[in-house]
């Protein structure tokens, strides 16, 4: 996975205008220091309410694995399966999640004009490897409104990213029109999962 440090710039997807849209926490690389401690359990559990929920403006490039956890005793000592439940906030069991860390979607938290992005990983890096994500991030997740509600797409619609994705659209192509259409496409989705 690409390194950013938290609260950095995240240009993971295309430069835009960097540190005005996308903020980067949680995207931990082997090699690098990153802050450890404990996490409130609602903080916990709000991140795997997002992940539960997430909503991915962006098509994944692929899965990433937690490389934190090669070669490294921990990975062998802690290696079993999670079930979804213990992740969820709605106790729905759809499968399991290896220990060992495994990521293709990304969560978006909106906070003012700014997004705080970081991958779903990051319930595996808070959980076994100790992550503790920058409080300023923390206080945006508990306050930010669920995903997938009107409220939600609201703060996402008054972003930087949103207004830099408005300026870039193609010619005869509405960006408000685009994200309503993904939203109801979203919906649809989860209403069926």
């Amino acid at each position: 996975m690409t390194y950013f440090p938290d609260l950095t710039p995240c240009t993971y997807f295309g430069e835009g205008e960097p540190g005005t849209a996308f903020i980067a926490v949680a995207w931990l690389e082997r090699g690098h220091e990153y802050a450890r401690g404990s996490v409130a359990a609602a903080v916990f559990r709000r991140l795997a309410d997002f992940r539960a929920h997430a909503w991915e403006p962006y098509i994944p490039c692929g899965f990433h694995n937690c490389d934190l956890c090669e070669d490294s005793p921990r990975r062998t000592a802690r290696a079993e399966f999670i079930p979804f439940n213990e992740w969820r906030k709605d106790g729905h069991q759809q499968g399991t999640m290896d220990h060992g860390g495994l990521s293709c979607t990304n969560l978006y938290v909106p906070s003012g004009r700014k997004i705080y992005v970081a991958p779903e990983m990051i319930l595996h890096y808070v959980k076994i490897h100790e992550y503790r994500p920058p409080d300023q991030f923390c206080d945006a997740l508990m306050i930010c409104p669920d995903v997938g509600s009107d409220a939600y797409f609201t703060a996402m619609s008054s972003t930087t990213w949103a207004d830099n994705e408005r300026r870039s659209a193609p010619p005869g192509q509405d960006f408000d029109q685009m994200m309503a259409d993904e939203v109801e496409l979203y919906r649809e989705q989860q209403a069926k999962s």
